[in-house]
């Protein structure tokens, strides 16, 4: 006989300690990823969401610098350097937006009117802001147009 005994090993299965944690990994695995999708998801909700406030803006800025090309023929809109004119302001729901979208534009004329400097040309600047989101982020798009003469 020998003095030294063999204790036969239980070698089949996991033990209870070895399920758990490996549950636990696995399940801070999910949650990171679960995580992550949902980051990615929100980013690409807010990228969509300045693409469309800034097509709005563009859109708006088109439009409005055509009209103020053509219906302006003198300076008694802009009788000063800081006066400005509001071509739209409103604030409406716009698909695609959980708040409200906010649209401006103004147009002014940043060189003042001095038709002999100028000679009979004007240039006028056209903003359009479109504002969007519960932060109030804004997107905002300007040109220049010859009026007059």
């Amino acid at each position: 006989m020998s003095m030294f005994r063999h204790k036969k090993s239980n070698t089949e299965g996991f033990t209870i300690v070895e399920v758990i944690t490996a549950l636990v990994v696995v399940g801070i695995f999910i949650a990171i990823i679960f995580r992550l999708f949902i980051l990615q998801t929100e980013v690409g909700t807010r990228w969509l969401q300045f693409e469309k406030a800034e097509q709005i803006a563009y859109n708006n800025l088109d439009k409005y610098a055509r009209y103020v090309a053509t219906q302006t023929n003198s300076c008694t809109d802009y009788p000063t350097s800081a006066a400005t004119k509001t071509l739209l302001n409103q604030t409406s729901q716009v698909a695609g937006f959980t708040s409200s979208v906010s649209q401006q534009v103004v147009s002014s004329m940043p060189y003042g009117c001095d038709a002999t400097k100028l000679t009979n040309r004007y240039p006028i600047q056209v903003k359009s802001t479109v504002t969007y989101g519960t932060d109030s982020k804004q997107v905002t798009h300007a040109t220049y147009v010859n009026a007059g003469g």
